[in-house]
């Protein structure tokens, strides 16, 4: 049925949402007309509790119903339905209803436990309820959506039978899709189905394992043993064990276990161990990492984890040692003294967490600080080691691989240092040991190499078996599936095709274009020119990245373009706003936090692709923990543009504590994917931190979360795991196999290995000639001299290029519109991919003979030869001929007689003339001979002076009524005006760039805001305030901070100059430095610094004779720059010597602004003179003379 126009009712206060300047929020962004007239708030039929809990909950009470409505379904929720329907309806907005709290909201709003009660017919329209055009019973009150059952129910219920277009129409609600409440009925004016997919089941087939002989160890073959358990003898260890008790042995214990008492005893002991190393010093910490006895200890000192949460792991061996420990006593053989620690901490169980502390520290020192000798009935004395075979023994008695094992060995060494740091700190009390310094040293012997004790075994087990692992090529787990030209591998029984992967990574970017433009943008159109986006490289300022860059702002548009869209929207409006109660938003939460989930998953589709299809897969731990902005820790942002290549910059942590640095490794991204990032980051991002900041307010973590990292995964980061679990659904779909991150990286090397060209991996210890020819390393070379804005990455620039083919050659073989050309969005879809053409091959020609062309051949070299070698033999015998003759003139000479002139064989050579501007003189001859004179060199022309570097005509200046009213944002006074005259004429200078500009202005009549106004109204211009003195550069940032003015202060030791701020404050003195030149000279290109300013210009004149940089202010106008000079008090007859101290333009080339300077506040009073100085001296002058 066509649905009629509604009533007209008043539309919703949306006007009243002011900006933080009090201006209403009426962008003309959103085209779309309100199609049906919004609910007006003034009925206060919707209403929430004063805490406004129930708007986190998504709910809100109706007044003439006494029932809750869901404002996301548009339904009534019985109260006692409320929990299961947050669960079954809103899965996705991770919504926790306190039941406690509900229940008594319940009782005292007084809410009903049934479905309403509708006692009058065509009731008023309920809000918050849905709303339909439907079809009505003209016998009974009944509506429906379609005619047809309308219809039908008329004919059986009622017995009437009418045509369609004879059923009354009408506006109709119901309570709920649920039973009970699903009817419609009609009013008077004032959709998501839970999809359940078909359970898989899993059918497991258990396999029978042939049970092997139990051999001696020595009866086996040791050509049937690995090295690693060869070197180890561990299988000895295993004989007549069982494989079972050894495992229990050394699991945790649980809580019905009687040693539970030790998890929160042995994880207090390893936290308080954790935190002392920053209560130690550097050299002791520097002691504790050096594993050799030397006395250059090691310069990266012992340190605490990248993350405390790893902590955990390296607690868990200890705990695992501890019980075993326990468990094991009567079995290990344990010396007396181990015996007495073991049995003491057994008894200190039933004691405070202090004592059971103490026990484990004892104990752990007992068995670190002792020599463990094998002997012939225990070739296994070490408790630990034993320890560490046990976590080694697989379910089927099978012992690991020698890699599985470095990682226990590192976990135990660290805990090994830990347990002496805190020894250390024990013995401060002891007499005799006045440090930790002494302390370390003297425990020193228990944690280096060389000396025989626990830590020097496990430091030989781990060097053995990283050297075994490390020399050992993989058995090949996967091979290449004939006739298919190296596209596709058998892989654990399936087949990965390049086809397959393609289909994946195209469905991949499909999803994610789908969800950003659908789900998340709602459909608009927001545009983003990406082919203007630049990036400053070389800016490592903390807060900076693409999106804040000043340069970027008309390209990418309102930072809250999307919030400010939602507003303005009608449906948009209804679906996240609740209500607007005195000027403030009240947010439905249950449809930001839906949108916060969909962002999230648009997060785990970009870390899906970044792993997939950017090159070369990384470690999920770097990529997860990319930041999106430089950092004030030091840090840099992971997304920059690079050669127009939009970039992932992966830091790789991994080697930081062995190498003291990061290594910075580079992914290019398609081209579709890079305009996802944009977008997601221009536009997503601003309203996922509003969202975050009402689903989680005043929760800093969260916030930071939404400021800092790249990929936010709702209210925490991504972890390895959840990029494996996202990875597996889609291979699993498209290509037939489950690949997490590491299978994914076993399968796709061989084919980007074949297909992608992989470049070589970038190496530390990489030379290259030219570095060799300076004297000193490659990485030396790019760290140390000609540091570009590439070089500013990290890496080596010549080494970005290689890593950005490689991204971009694999995007190439997966279909995918490869990065490097800044796409927009609608353009770099993988439908829009073009193969790069084939060369078509040559058809040979038909009748070809050999022998004929060599004969050819022959004929026609063959007189050349002999010519040339006759000419060879010719040049030869001339050459001999002329050093002979050479070498008899030389001995000539050397016995005194003139040689013989030579014969004239050809011409003799006419000397040069040297040109005007050489002054070089002739060599001297062999012989005595008359020099030839030469011409007396020609005076060049001295070169005349360089004319000053004028501005050129800019654009057409903005209106005056443009500019007044950036002078009242300057000012926050929206009824500012113009102090003066001059000001206004000020400002019109500036903005026109034609002239030099000297503007004499009384004190106090807005000098300051002439500057402000004029750089609010420039674009990517950047104006430089020359202060003479301190106290003035200090005033000018105390104004521009009061007026909310952006700025940046230049340091002569960072010589930078960002331009992300218009103003650059700057000492007078600073400038005749080479770092402010060279400052100025490396500034970006889209930025230009136009404009000078020097404030107080008369101290130019009234300060040279004493401050030598006043005569060097001429020396600064070296490129196409406005001079702007203020000042209260330049008389005119000083403006001629002015204009030479400040090169300003000659003639009418210099605009003169002057105002009456005249200060009547000022008076000059002459001295009395006093008989006595009993009289009052403080009595005001009685002489006045005015100020002139």
């Amino acid at each position: 049925p066509s649905t009629p126009h509604t009533p007209p009712i008043s539309p919703r206060p949306m006007s009243l949402v002011q900006s933080p300047g009090q201006v209403p929020n009426r962008s003309g962004m959103s085209m779309d007309p309100p199609t049906i007239p919004l609910h007006s708030s003034s009925t206060e039929q919707l209403y929430d509790i004063p805490a406004g809990t129930l708007a986190t909950w998504g709910l809100q009470i109706n007044r003439r119903l006494k029932a809750l409505i869901c404002m996301t379904c548009q339904a009534v929720v019985q109260h006692t339905h409320v929990a299961n329907h947050m669960t079954r309806q809103h899965k996705d907005a991770r919504v926790a209803v306190d039941k406690a709290l509900l229940a008594n909201i319940v009782r005292q709003e007084g809410i009903v436990d049934s479905w309403p009660d509708i006692s009058i017919d065509k009731p008023v329209e309920f809000e918050g309820l849905e709303r339909k055009w439907g079809v009505g019973c003209p016998a009974c009150p009944a509506m429906f959506q379609h005619a047809r059952t309308a219809a039908s129910h008329a004919v059986q219920i009622h017995q009437l039978s009418l045509p369609n277009d004879a059923l009354p129409r009408n506006w109709m609600q119901r309570f709920s899709h649920a039973q009970g409440g699903s009817s419609w009925f009609a009013v008077v004016p004032r959709s998501a189905q839970l999809h359940s997919p078909a359970a898989d089941y899993l059918i497991a087939v258990r396999k029978e394992l042939n049970t092997r002989p139990p051999l001696p160890a020595a009866d086996l073959d040791h050509r049937h043993i690995s090295p690693w358990h060869v070197t180890t003898r561990w299988l000895q260890y295993l004989e007549g064990k069982d494989v079972r008790q050894m495992r229990a042995l050394i699991e945790p214990p649980k809580e019905s276990d009687q040693l539970f008492y030790l998890v929160a005893c042995t994880r207090r002991y390893m936290e308080a161990s954790y935190d002392l190393i920053l209560q130690s010093s550097e050299v002791c910490l520097q002691i504790l990492n050096t594993d050799t006895q030397t006395e250059d200890y090691n310069h990266h000192p012992f340190g605490r984890h990248q993350l405390d949460d790893t902590l955990r792991a390296y607690t868990r061996l200890v705990l695992q040692l501890v019980c075993f420990l326990l468990r094991a006593e009567a079995e290990l053989d344990l010396p007396a003294e181990v015996k007495a620690l073991v049995v003491a901490l057994r008894q200190a169980l039933n004691q405070e967490v202090e004592g059971v502390m103490a026990a484990i520290h004892q104990l752990l020192l007992g068995l670190w600080m002792r020599e463990w000798t094998p002997t012939r009935d225990n070739q296994f004395p070490d408790p630990t080691v034993r320890f560490v075979i046990h976590t080694q023994v697989n379910v089927d008695g099978s012992l690991k691989k020698p890699e599985e094992v470095t990682g226990v060995f590192a976990k135990l060494m660290y805990d090994m240092r830990l347990t002496f740091l805190y020894e250390c700190h024990q013995c401060l009390d002891s007499p005799g040991q006045p440090s930790l310094v002494v302390s370390a040293r003297t425990l020193r012997p228990w944690f280096t190499k060389g000396l025989e004790s626990t830590f020097h075994t496990l430091k030989s087990l781990q060097h053995r078996a990283s050297s075994i692992t490390m020399s050992s090529q993989n058995e090949p787990n996967m091979v290449w599936k004939d006739k298919t030209g190296f596209t596709t591998l058998i892989y654990m029984g399936h087949e990965v095709s390049l086809d397959a992967l393609r289909k994946c990574q195209g469905a991949l970017e499909d999803e994610t274009r789908t969800l950003l433009v659908d789900t998340l943008l709602f459909g608009h159109p927001f545009h983003i020119n990406i082919p203007s986006l630049c990036d400053d490289m070389g800016n490592k300022q903390p807060g900076y990245s693409l999106f804040t860059d000043r340069v970027n702002t008309e390209a990418l548009g309102p930072v809250d373009q999307l919030a400010d869209h939602v507003l303005r929207t009608p449906a948009l409006n209804r679906r996240f706003v609740m209500a607007v109660r005195e000027g403030k938003v009240v947010w439905n939460a249950m449809a930001m936090s839906a949108w916060l989930n969909a962002f999230a998953r648009l997060n785990l589709l970009c870390l899906i692709q970044a792993e997939m299809n950017c090159g070369a897969p990384g470690r999920t731990t770097e990529l997860t923990a990319m930041p999106t902005a430089n950092t004030p820790g030091g840090m840099l942002r992971a997304l920059r543009i690079i050669d127009n290549h939009v970039v992932l910059m992966r830091t790789y942590h991994k080697m930081r504590a062995a190498q003291g640095f990061d290594r910075v490794i580079p992914h290019s991204l398609n081209a579709a994917l890079a305009a996802v990032f944009i977008y997601k980051e221009a536009i997503c991002r601003p309203f996922a931190q509003l969202c975050a900041s009402v689903l989680y307010p005043g929760d800093v973590k969260v916030k930071a979360l939404y400021q800092d990292f790249l990929f936010v995964n709702y209210d925490k980061p991504f972890i390895g795991d959840d990029i494996s679990a996202g990875m597996k659904r889609w291979t699993g779909e498209h290509l037939g196999v489950e690949l997490g991150i590491q299978k994914w990286r076993q399968c796709s090397t061989p084919l980007r290995r074949k297909h992608a060209g992989l470049e070589e991996m970038w190496l530390e210890d990489q030379d290259t000639v030219d570095a060799a020819q300076a004297g000193h390393s490659h990485r030396v070379d790019t760290l140390r001299y000609g540091v570009t804005d590439l070089s500013s990455t990290g890496m080596a620039e010549d080494y970005i290029g290689p890593f950005l083919k490689t991204s971009v050659m694999w995007h190439r073989v997966l279909h995918l519109v490869p990065g490097g050309e800044l796409l927009p969005l609608h353009v770099a879809g993988r439908e829009h991919f073009q193969a790069a053409p084939e060369r078509p091959l040559a058809a040979p020609q038909q009748g070809f003979d050999a022998q004929a062309v060599l004969d050819g051949l022959k004929e026609q070299l063959e007189p050349r030869l002999s010519s040339i070698e006759r000419k060879i033999e010719e040049a030869a015998a001339s050459t001999r001929q002329e050093l002979k003759g050479l070498f008899d003139n030389l001995k000539t000479l050397l016995a005194g007689v003139p040689p013989a002139p030579p014969a004239p064989a050809s011409p003799p050579l006419v000397p040069r003339q040297p040109s005007p501007v050489e002054d070089i003189a002739p060599p001297a001859p062999l012989q005595a001979v008359q020099p030839i004179p030469l011409p007396p060199p020609v005076p060049m022309p001295a070169p005349p002076a360089p004319p000053i570097p004028m501005p050129a005509p800019s654009a057409a200046p903005p209106p005056q009524q443009e500019a007044l009213q950036a002078l009242r944002d300057v000012l926050h006074n929206p009824k500012a005006n113009w102090s003066n005259e001059g000001q206004k004429l000020a400002v019109k200078a500036g903005l026109e760039w034609r002239k030099d500009v000297v503007v004499i202005l009384p004190t106090g009549s807005g000098k300051s805001a002439i500057i402000s106004t004029i750089v609010k109204l420039e674009k990517l211009k950047v104006t430089a305030v020359l202060c003479p003195l301190r106290s003035l550069l200090s005033d000018w940032q105390r104004r521009l901070t009061r007026l909310g003015a952006e700025f940046e202060v230049f340091n002569p030791q960072n010589p930078v100059i960002t331009g992300q701020a218009p103003l650059v404050l700057v000492s007078l003195d600073v400038t005749t430095r080479g770092t402010w030149r060279q400052a100025v000279a490396s500034m970006r290109p889209e930025v230009q610094l136009n404009r000078y300013v020097i404030d107080e210009a008369h101290l130019l004149l009234t300060e040279s004779g004493y401050r030598d940089i006043m005569r060097h202010v001429k020396e600064l106008r070296e490129t196409k720059v406005q001079m702007m000079l203020l000042s209260a008090t330049i008389p005119p007859i000083c403006l001629a010597p002015l204009r030479v101290s400040a090169n300003l333009a000659q003639g009418n080339n210099t605009h003169i602004i002057r105002a009456c300077s005249n200060r009547p506040e000022l008076f000059f009073g002459t001295p009395v003179i006093r008989e006595s100085l009993t009289q009052e001296v403080s009595q005001p002058y009685p002489f006045n003379i005015a100020a002139t």
